[in-house]
């Protein structure tokens, strides 16, 4: 799954690239593993029966709160709760996504929080109402929006600050000395 998951990420809104099978696999092995995490996340995926293409991604784990085991999209630490989904299909995706979450028949899911402008989780929401499951919709205010600095020097020296930077360069001289590390600033990464 991890070849088309890459092909799906070429085709999700550039935003959300970053959320590759990596990420869930780094994410799993660290925050999914802890408390209230219980077993390993699992992933609904959404293929198109014409040409059996991976059209969409749901990750989802199961946190205990309180006696109760329930399913949670993953990511507590991610900016939203994600589904990845092709720009040209996502309203279609979350639809699938949505009857999958009917047919499994879970006792809860917490699926949020999440932005509604994705149209993959309008669809998803769509298809609950069809089937008139109860659902608790609560909504947050607006996003909170940094403007960064435009250079990495500006970054630095704004954000970071120079006492801090020479803490890290000390950090790095002390890891350079004691183990063989090679420290590396992509500052304009390809998407490679």
């Amino acid at each position: 799954m991890w070849a088309d998951w890459h092909d799906l990420l070429s085709r999700v809104r550039p935003e959300l690239r970053l959320f590759g099978p990596e990420w869930f696999s780094v994410w799993e092995q660290t925050i999914g593993s802890q408390a209230p995490w219980t077993g390993p996340l699992e992933f609904a995926a959404v293929y198109s029966e014409e040409d059996g293409r991976l059209f969409g991604v749901m990750p989802v784990g199961h946190p205990k709160v309180g006696m109760l085991r329930v399913s949670a999209m993953g990511g507590y630490f991610q900016p939203w709760r994600i589904i990845l989904a092709d720009q040209t299909r996502e309203y279609d995706v979350g639809r699938a996504l949505g009857w999958f979450l009917i047919e499994q028949s879970w006792n809860v899911i917490q699926l949020g929080p999440w932005p509604m402008a994705h149209e993959a989780h309008a669809g998803v929401l769509s298809a609950l109402d069809e089937f008139e499951m109860p659902i608790q919709k609560q909504s947050s205010c607006g996003l909170a929006i940094a403007e960064l600095p435009a250079t990495w020097e500006q970054y630095q020296e704004k954000i970071v600050g120079r006492k801090y930077l020479r803490r890290i360069a000390n950090y790095e001289r002390k890891l350079e000395l004691a183990h063989r590390i090679e420290v590396q600033h992509h500052r304009h990464p390809s998407e490679a």
